[in-house]
């Protein structure tokens, strides 16, 4: 899987530079332009590449053992593109040495997009034929390794489903022709089939993981997968009726890498800029409704937990009356709550109120993507 995304960054890195010469083309109308890339409008191509890849990234493009559908597929690209004319534009007012024409950028990103889908999915139909193809081998052979099945059914040649080893304790209730030997031959059968990956799909696994095969198999280089983690790649979904603490105990979910968490930082500034600047008109109207409609402070100011339990100072446009817990201390609002103003509830309704959040999301203290941050009085 890893090589298949390393292959798609290094096929999109040649189609954005492709992209940005043909949209250069097309708009100009002549290719005697084209030395100018070579000169300070190499700047202008390095930064292209760069923010349609990131853009790619961020919309999860790259991940192929996700089962994205083709109506997916076009969906992501286009909001791959969306983010990245945003990003580049945005990124032109703060270095004049990048910049390229709106209609020149709009026409070289419609062109990568268009490029993008068509080769990528020209490569989803050759999986099935080439070296590419990813070789699954599940072990088990009951419901859950039946879901497996179904799973890969989707992948049109991303993933080839070579076969099941069954478990001696397990009741098999997939395809008995499709069940290539027990455990016990677990090596011999990954070696003969070729197999990439390995998807433990245990019914029960107290008394029957192959603890020794599967480690020789992970010594030998081939990617082991738990179900849990298969079906929540493939689907971005959890497998309810299987989970157990160890899969929040081994769960990745809860860890980002360095490189995730520095792209998810500067997606949130950058679209907490652009919204700040979008709705400021907006805040001068909540402004004034929220003075008008009742004494006290236009913005609410209230302490939030975040992330490793650091306090911080939350903001929003108040929708209560001032001092609103002064006699009841730290409480819940409720439905039809008496506190709140005739302003507020259509601010609340409407999640106007939230507005100021987005000088949170800029200052670090919160994200567009993560848990709602609660008082300290109910953590």
């Amino acid at each position: 899987m890893q090589k298949i995304s390393s292959l798609l960054v290094v096929v999109d890195l040649a189609l954005a530079t492709l992209s940005l010469v043909l949209g250069h083309v097309f708009y100009v109308g002549d290719t005697c332009g084209l030395r100018t890339f070579s000169g300070a409008g190499g700047f202008s191509l390095l930064f292209f590449v760069l923010l349609t890849t990131f853009s790619s990234y961020f919309c999860e493009i790259y991940r192929w053992e996700n089962a994205f559908g083709r109506l997916d597929r076009i969906a992501r690209t286009g909001v791959a593109v969306s983010l990245a004319f945003f990003m580049f534009a945005s990124l032109s007012f703060v270095m004049p040495m990048a910049m390229i024409g709106r209609g020149m950028l709009l026409i070289s990103l419609v062109i990568f997009g268009l490029l993008q889908f068509s080769v990528h999915q020209m490569l989803m139909s050759m999986m099935g034929t080439t070296a590419l193809s990813t070789r699954v081998l599940v072990v088990g052979c009951g419901t859950l390794a039946a879901k497996v099945e179904k799973l890969l059914q989707g992948q049109k040649g991303q993933q080839v489903l070579v076969g099941f080893v069954q478990p001696e304790a397990e009741e098999c209730t997939v395809d008995e022709e499709k069940v290539l030997g027990y455990v016990d031959d677990l090596e011999k059968l990954v070696s003969t089939t070729c197999t990439n990956r390995v998807v433990v799909a245990l019914t029960e696994r107290r008394g029957s993981l192959p603890l020794r095969e599967l480690l020789h198999c992970k010594l030998n280089g081939i990617e082991i997968v738990d179900v849990q983690t298969f079906y929540e790649q493939m689907t971005r979904k959890l497998l309810i009726e299987n989970f157990q603490p160890s899969s929040f105990i081994y769960a990745n979910g809860f860890r980002i890498t360095v490189i995730g968490r520095f792209m998810k930082r500067v997606l949130d500034i950058f679209l907490s800029l652009v919204g700040i600047v979008l709705s400021f008109p907006a805040w001068l109207v909540v402004a004034y409704l929220v003075r008008s409609d009742s004494p006290g402070p236009v913005f609410f100011r209230q302490v939030r937990v975040g992330e490793w339990g650091r306090h911080f100072t939350l903001y929003k446009f108040r929708t209560m009356c001032e001092d609103a817990e002064k006699e009841t201390g730290a409480v819940w609002a409720t439905e039809n709550d008496p506190r709140v103003t005739k302003v507020g509830a259509f601010l609340r309704k409407s999640r106007l109120d939230e507005l100021p959040q987005l000088l949170n999301v800029l200052m670090g203290d919160m994200s567009f993507v993560g848990p709602r941050p609660e008082r300290p009085e109910f953590v």
